[in-house]
C-alpha cells in the first residue's frame, strides 16, 4: 500500500496544502481521504502522478471546508479529462454529504446544474453524472476493491465528523480526521499496521486544542499507544510546525515508543504486509 501526502496544514495553515492524502492499494484500488481545498489535492496529486481520473472513492471525515472544497476542482478536471460517465464516489456521514451537497450548490463546479438527492448524484448541464454520494453508517464495512475495504467509526469534532479504517492487502490504516482525543478512534485502530492522526498543537497548549476541537501531539500518541498501532504519522499540523516539528515529534515520543513521523506536503510511504 503506497501513502501520498497531499496536504497537512491545519485550517489556517500559509505555507502548506489543507488535508488530503492518496491511498493506493495492490488490488489496483485508489482512495482519497478528504479534498484538501482549492486546487491544492489536484496540483499536488498531478505532480506525483495521480490524476483526478485516478480515484475509485473518496472518504470523507466532515464537511469543514479545508477538508471538502477540493473536491468541487478535482471532479471538474476529472470531468475534462474524461469522456466516458465517472462520477467521483464519495462515502461520509450524512452531516458531512449534506455540506457536500451544498458546497457542489454553491460553487457550481464542475458546471452542476441538477442534483438528485434521492439518487444521491449531481449532474452538468448536459444530463452528465460527475458526483455520487453514498452515507457511510457507522461500522459498516464498504467494498471498496477486491481485497480492500474501508469503515468509519465516530470522532469528537463537529456534528457528523468520522474516522476511516482503510484494510487492504493486510495492512490496516486508520486515519484520524479532526478530532480530540477519541476513546472510539482507539477502539477502531487496535492494531493498525500505521495510523494517521491529527496534531495541531503540543501538549502545553492541550486546552487550547481542545477548545478548538483538535488534539495535540500528545493525544495522537496516546491514541497510539493505546490502541498498539505499530506506526504513528502526525498531519493537520498548524503554522508554527511547519517548518521544525521537533516540539511536536518530541512530544509525542513521551506516550508513544514506536516509529514516529511528522508529514509533509508530498510526503509517501509504502506499507507491505507483515509477516
Amino acid at each position: 500500500m503506497e501513502i501520498t501526502f497531499l496536504g497537512t496544514g491545519a485550517g489556517m495553515s500559509v505555507t502548506r496544502a489543507h488535508t488530503a492524502i492518496a491511498v493506493r492499494c495492490d488490488d489496483g484500488a485508489t482512495l482519497l481521504l478528504d479534498g484538501s481545498s482549492g486546487n491544492s489535492a489536484l496540483r499536488n496529486g498531478e505532480a506525483v502522478g495521480i490524476g483526478p481520473a485516478d480515484y475509485d472513492h473518496v472518504l470523507l471525515s466532515h464537511d469543514h471546508p479545508d477538508h471538502l472544497s477540493g473536491l468541487m476542482f478535482i471532479q471538474g478536471r476529472r470531468s475534462h479529462v474524461t469522456t466516458e460517465e465517472t462520477p467521483l464516489p464519495v462515502y461520509g456521514s450524512s452531516q458531512g454529504l449534506d455540506g457536500l451537497r451544498k458546497a457542489a450548490v454553491a460553487t457550481r463546479i464542475p458546471d452542476i446544474r441538477e442534483l438528485s438527492p434521492v439518487e444521491g448524484a449531481a449532474f452538468n448541464h448536459s444530463g452528465r453524472e460527475v458526483l455520487r454520494w453514498r452515507e457511510a453508517p457507522r461500522g459498516h464495512r464498504l467494498e471498496l476493491g477486491p481485497d480492500t475495504v474501508a469503515w468509519s467509526f465516530d470522532v469528537d469534532h463537529i456534528p457528523g465528523s468520522i474516522g476511516w479504517r482503510i484494510e487492504s492487502g493486510g495492512v490496516a490504516v486508520v486515519f484520524s480526521g479532526d478530532t480530540t482525543y477519541s476513546p472510539s478512534l482507539v477502539e477502531a485502530a487496535q492494531g493498525a499496521d500505521l495510523l494517521i492522526h491529527e496534531a495541531l498543537y503540543t501538549d502545553a497548549a492541550h486546552d487550547l486544542a481542545v477548545s478548538r476541537l483538535h488534539s495535540t501531539s500528545g493525544d495522537a500518541a496516546r491514541a497510539a499507544s493505546r490502541a498498539s498501532a505499530a506506526q504513528l504519522i502526525l498531519t493537520h499540523l498548524d503554522n508554527p510546525f511547519h517548518e521544525d516539528q521537533t516540539p511536536l515529534l518530541e512530544d509525542a515520543a513521551r506516550h508513544y515508543s514506536g516509529p514516529l513521523t511528522a508529514a509533509y506536503d508530498l510526503y509517501r510511504i509504502t506499507l507491505d504486509r507483515q509477516q
